[in-house]
């Protein structure tokens, strides 16, 4: 159910960047205005929301990069020796750095969503800009341990 949502999350990320660029290749592109009696206010985040935001961004990205490596490790081992020694620490190592990885990354999501709303399409366009590189990131891991798996990994 967690990788549901979370590939839910992802995709409207991903579809948010997708508008933020386009709209940033068009700069002639109509515009619908509502009447302001239905129009929502959009959130508008402290600048301490704000910079806790990028550090956990930060943080995501760090973890999310061990993770991976770890990851492309235990890829190489299970092809060469999964019982070697290196491989038994990698794989404990992952044991720990995945969750917390992904429940730091389920964290970015609730603290973007507090502050900026659940429809990533309202999220400002530098916020998506860093956002990007975390949904690549979080999509690479998803498919090299998808990959780590279906070659006899259990961890």
């Amino acid at each position: 159910m967690k990788s549901f949502r979370k590939g839910i999350v992802l995709t409207t990320i991903l579809l948010a960047c997708a508008a933020a660029v386009n709209a940033q290749d068009v700069p002639n592109k109509a515009t619908v205005s509502h009447p302001p009696s239905t129009k929502k206010a959009v959130k508008t985040p402290s600048q301490q929301d704000k910079k806790k935001i990028a550090e956990q961004i930060d943080i995501v990205t760090g973890e999310g990069r061990k993770t991976l490596a770890l990851i492309e490790d235990l890829l190489r081992w299970q092809e060469i020796d999964p019982e070697h020694p290196s491989a038994q620490r990698a794989s404990d190592q992952l044991r720990v750095f995945l969750p917390r990885y992904q429940h730091d990354f389920n964290q970015l999501v609730q603290m973007v969503a507090l502050c900026y709303g659940d429809k990533a399409s309202e999220w400002p366009a530098p916020l998506l800009h860093d956002l990007h590189p975390i949904k690549q990131l979080d999509e690479e891991i998803d498919s090299k341990k998808r990959q780590l798996d279906a070659m006899g990994f259990t961890g």
